[in-house]
């Protein structure tokens, strides 16, 4: 890869690995300690709310209504699974429950994103942030950012792959040395 290409490429994927990787990840593993949340400022709510815009608009896969059509499409097959390991399940609890637990850790999940996020940009930034992101070519690059990102990744693990073949690199804790018996004491 050239270098034109390689530093765009890094630029791109370093913007979709920062804001990706947080909009990406499941609700629960970004609670703070309530130590921690009680001793920061409280966070602007106009921020936050501009900053939960933009992370749909950058990553329309987390916004609620998409994730509650995903939750119609893969249910059916949830509960048939869930059905085979207990024959008494009851269908509908178990949907009503998995259905409410998914959408609250979103929801949970892009709540304390939009927080982080906002503390990040300033309002004119936010709003910059979120008209980019309405237009054609901000759809576009939320779209693709995730594609070049796995691209880069298939590439990387290739080309690992190759060094370990040519023998560039070794998978393994380094070689260690047998270590001497022990010196016999003298008496």
């Amino acid at each position: 890869m050239k270098s034109v290409q390689r530093c765009f490429a890094g630029s791109v994927i370093g913007a979709a690995i920062v804001v990706g990787g947080l909009l990406l990840s499941s609700g629960g593993a970004f609670a703070a300690p309530p130590a921690a949340q009680a001793a920061k400022p409280a966070d602007d709510p106009a921020k936050v709310a501009l900053a939960r815009q933009f992370i749909m608009l950058y990553h329309p896969k987390t916004d609620p209504k998409l994730i509650a059509e995903r939750l119609d499409i893969v249910m059916p097959r949830q509960i048939a699974m869930a059905k085979r390991r207990d024959p008494k399940l009851d269908e509908k609890a178990f949907e009503k429950e998995t259905r409410a637990r998914i959408l609250a850790g979103n929801e949970k999940s892009l709540d304390h994103q939009a927080h982080v996020v906002s503390r990040h940009f300033s309002m004119q930034e936010l709003k910059d942030l979120v008209a980019f992101f309405s237009t054609p070519l901000g759809r576009k690059v939320g779209l693709e950012a995730m594609k070049i990102q796995q691209e880069m990744l298939l590439d990387n693990r290739k080309a690992r792959k190759a060094a370990i073949e040519n023998g560039e690199i070794t998978i393994g804790p380094a070689p260690t040395k047998t270590p001497a018996p022990p010196a016999k004491k003298s008496k």
